[in-house]
């Protein structure tokens, strides 16, 4: 169950190719996730959400980049 959830950038950071052209849009961002069994502890897991440049200025729909499978344990605050 995911507790609180956000997000490390305010905007899409932009990355582009050696010729400039812009390639994708990412955002990174945390979440923290209650489990059973771990003695009321959460992980916090990393996760990226990416937008594909498509052309002519425009990028697909977001979707997932990628998350960490691994986290760091904490108090579920």
């Amino acid at each position: 169950m995911v507790v609180k959830s956000g997000l490390d950038f305010t905007t899409w950071k932009l990355f582009k190719n050696n010729l400039g052209i812009p390639t994708t849009q990412i955002k990174q961002g945390w979440i923290l996730v209650k489990r059973p069994n771990q003695n009321g502890l959460c992980q916090m897991r990393e996760f990226a959400v990416e937008k594909e440049y498509m052309g002519g200025g425009t990028f697909s729909a977001m979707k997932m980049a990628g998350f960490t499978e691994a986290g760091k344990y904490m108090k579920c605050q």
